[in-house]
This record gives structure tokens, C-alpha cells and sequence, in this order.
């Protein structure tokens, strides 16, 4: 088997892992936000997304509505598209891997945000990226 071989079937794995895993980042694009404005006793439950985003970066919770439109845009290619050929799944796992720390960062600020505004409630840790 050549170096070539050898490192397709090494993408190809990766790619595998990678289409498994991805409803991590579903899962806290979903949860974080919905449960904040909840905890915060936020009224918009019935607001649409961009309300709900726009008011958590007002609070300081979200560096920037974009960032996070951003984030929700590659998940949403990353979980929809099925690129064929090793070039473009290499390209779709770089945009991935950039865009899950990103992902780390919008949570971190959260967290951060949090221990701020609510010194007594106890969160896990968001493990180091």
C-alpha cells in the first residue's frame, strides 16, 4: 500500500469519526442557548433565533451574533453535505476543526459570563481545547 494509500485511508477515518461525533456540536448549538435565556428568566421563548441571539450578546453572553451564525452555518453544511473526493472532505474537516474552537471559545465565554453574573451556581468545567 503507497503513502498515498495509506493517507486516504487515514481521511476517510477521520472523515468517519468526525460525521459520528458531529452531534456534539449539534448538541451544545441547540441546548446552551435556549437553557441561558431560561436560567436568565429571559422572556423570549417565543422569540425568533436572531432576538434570542442579539439579547444574549447584549448581555454579554455571545461576542457576536455572527460568530454564531457562523458556527450554526458550518455545523449545518458539516451535517448536510456529503463532499466526495479527499480534497474536499479535507477542506470540510479544516473548516470543522476552526470552527470547533471557535465553538470552544463561544462556550468558554459563556462559562466565564456566568460565574460574573451568577457567583454561587456551579458549573463543570469546560475542559481545555
Amino acid at each position: 500500500m503507497s503513502a498515498a494509500d495509506i493517507g486516504m485511508l487515514r481521511l476517510q477515518d477521520a472523515w468517519r469519526q468526525a460525521c459520528r461525533h458531529v452531534h456534539h456540536m449539534l448538541h451544545a448549538l441547540r441546548a446552551v442557548q435556549p437553557a441561558l435565556l431560561e436560567f436568565l428568566q429571559e422572556p423570549y421563548s417565543t422569540r425568533p433565533m436572531l432576538d434570542k441571539l442579539h439579547r444574549l450578546e447584549q448581555l454579554g453572553y455571545l461576542g457576536s451574533v455572527e460568530d454564531w451564525q457562523v458556527l450554526r452555518e458550518v455545523r449545518n453544511r458539516f451535517t448536510h453535505d456529503y463532499p466526495d473526493g479527499a480534497e474536499r472532505n479535507a477542506a470540510s474537516l479544516n473548516v470543522a476543526t476552526s470552527a470547533a474552537v471557535d465553538l470552544h471559545a463561544c462556550l468558554a465565554r459563556v462559562g466565564q459570563q456566568l460565574a460574573v453574573d451568577q457567583p454561587g451556581l456551579a458549573l463543570e468545567p469546560l475542559e481545555a481545547f
